[in-house]
């Protein structure tokens, strides 16, 4: 499914009713006409008297503006309520339906469908930019490829920086129960798809936003039906007693290096052979006590293996989402702690592909239901293993969440300012996000040849050779770039290939861990299933 878009100049008010603007925060009233940008122009009219220039008749050019733009309706008016509000979903086939009526009318959306999902619903994609950018997207991806080869010379690639928009891909909901980030995706499209303000103008001119609504759509459906199911009953907290991808429940988050689930693989075909992203962001929920929302940089261990550029380009971005979370009064952002991202198989793997990779993880609330955290439930949040030593004041954490009551709309708002920060700040920065991914992957190839590997060689001689196949298969999915030879050749084996990070060879690090004690609690991957 795919929409031309119909042109259109809408100029409507840029907040909701809860007064937050197009990422979340209140703004300062324009001393001009409530909900525009626009200043009265003159307007000439030809009558059969006279010509005239008629100032008045500008209130009828604004109503006018103002008719059109109602033709993209808001959530509220779609939905029937403001999303985010207590015990309030908005189902993943009405999702669809608003995404197909805004793309109907605005002419800044694409909606694409990558193919049926595990259960046969519709995975799609949301591509979101001016129509100006929109009209050029295959030049604009192309130009992307490039840069993400990083093959070409600095010449080029400057030249691409000046005159190409970076793109984002933002990624929601891979897990169902982290409910949150789906209706996230709805607010992000309404609010891109119809502000006038200078931000968002400048967002849709400089930024190509790409983002998956629901990474697992048939999970956010039984997620949602049971949550409707029991909301109002004894049951209304209860779990959902099945898994919610139909192969790999909470697990659907750690199949990316083998690529067996349909909606991993459509993921890696945006991500690696059509979109080429410089910025990747993607929205999680964790559980429900301790900080409200992680923002990176992530704590060491760091993996040494990643270019140092990208983890100077995380901590830039991840500086100014805590900076713009605190400017908008929310309170428990933490940072640089309690999220490693060593090797996770997650979709943050990105990073291994010179894509600087965003994690955020908000406070659960029950699902769609209030919860009231007590500040005892905080600090048991806190506790060593979690990355605090306390729950108080420190660098990592410098403005505390006393408790209270956490809802839906909660989520939503940090989610949007985390969003849109990253949005803004690819938008004010996009050459040097865009360079910044050439640089690593140009210096990376100078690497290799320079000290190796070049190269790894899988022979036709194999014992199994269609689970060989398949595994080039699933590289080349993946982005890995695969050559077959046409004739025979010599080539150098390197010995001890495999190095550990602390310098010993991975048979020797193996024999020595078999004489130490298991179980450190500091090696955790990212906590129980509530907390990814």
């Amino acid at each position: 499914m795919q929409h031309n878009l119909l042109d259109h100049s809408a100029i409507e008010s840029n907040t909701d009713s809860r007064g937050l603007d197009h990422f979340g925060v209140r703004p300062v009233h324009s001393r001009f006409i409530p909900g525009t940008t626009a200043r009265p122009q003159e307007v000439l009219v030809r009558t059969p008297r006279n010509l005239f220039l008629a100032p008045l008749l500008s209130v009828l050019t604004i109503t006018l503006q103002g008719l059109e733009a109602q033709q993209i309706p808001s959530p509220e008016e779609h939905f029937g309520f403001v999303i985010g509000t207590d015990k309030e979903l908005a189902r993943w086939d009405g999702i669809l339906e608003y995404f197909t009526l805004v793309a109907d009318r605005s002419d800044r959306i694409q909606v694409d469908t990558a193919g049926p999902t595990t259960l046969g619903n519709p995975f799609v994609s949301i591509t979101i930019s001016s129509p100006a950018n929109l009209a050029r997207l295959d030049e604009i991806r192309d130009a992307s490829k490039h840069i993400a080869d990083g093959r070409i010379t600095r010449e080029e690639a400057e030249r691409i920086a000046a005159t190409t928009p970076a793109t984002v891909f933002i990624n929601h909901n891979i897990h169902s129960t982290e409910i949150g980030s789906s209706q996230t995706s709805i607010e992000l499209v309404y609010r891109l798809a119809s502000a006038e303000d200078e931000v968002t103008r400048e967002i849709l001119d400089n930024v190509v936003t790409v983002l998956v609504p629901s990474a697992n759509p048939d999970g956010q459906i039984l997620v949602t039906d049971w949550y409707k199911r029991n909301v109002g009953t004894d049951y209304e907290r209860a779990r959902m007693p099945w898994l919610y991808h139909h192969y790999a429940g909470h697990d659907d988050n750690r199949d990316f290096f083998q690529a067996n689930l349909i909606e991993t693989r459509y993921w890696m075909k945006m991500m690696y052979h059509t979109a080429y992203p410089q910025i990747y962001l993607d929205q999680h929920q964790m559980g429900r006590s301790g900080p409200r929302i992680f923002v990176p940089p992530y704590p060491d261990p760091m993996n040494p293996d990643i270019h140092p550029l990208q983890w100077q380009q995380l901590r830039f971005m991840g500086g100014g989402m805590v900076a713009d979370l605190q400017a908008a009064g929310k309170q428990g952002v933490v940072t640089g702690s309690m999220y490693r991202i060593w090797g996770q198989e997650g979709a943050l793997t990105g990073r291994y592909h010179n894509i600087v990779g965003i994690l955020t993880e908000t406070a659960s609330a029950r699902i769609a239901s209030p919860d009231t955290v007590a500040l005892e439930a905080l600090e048991r949040g806190a506790a060593p293993g979690r990355g605090l030593s306390e729950y108080g004041f420190q660098i990592a954490f410098v403005d505390p969440w006393r408790g209270g009551e956490w809802t839906l709309g909660d989520i939503v708002d940090y989610q949007m300012i985390a969003a849109g920060s990253v949005l803004e700040q690819t938008a004010k920065f996009s050459q040097h996000y865009i360079m910044g991914r050439w640089q690593m992957g140009s210096e990376t190839i100078t690497k290799a040849e320079m000290e190796g590997p070049r190269a790894y060689v899988i022979s036709r001689d194999q014992i199994d050779p269609i689970a060989a196949a398949e595994m080039v298969d699933k590289l080349i999915l993946q982005g890995v770039e695969v050559h077959e030879s046409v004739e025979a050749f010599e080539a150098i084996a390197e010995q001890d290939l495999w190095a550990s990070p602390n310098g010993g060879t991975l048979e020797n690090d193996a024999a020595r861990e078999d004489n130490e004690d298991e179980g450190d609690p500091d090696d955790e991957d990212e906590g129980d299933p509530d907390d990814e």
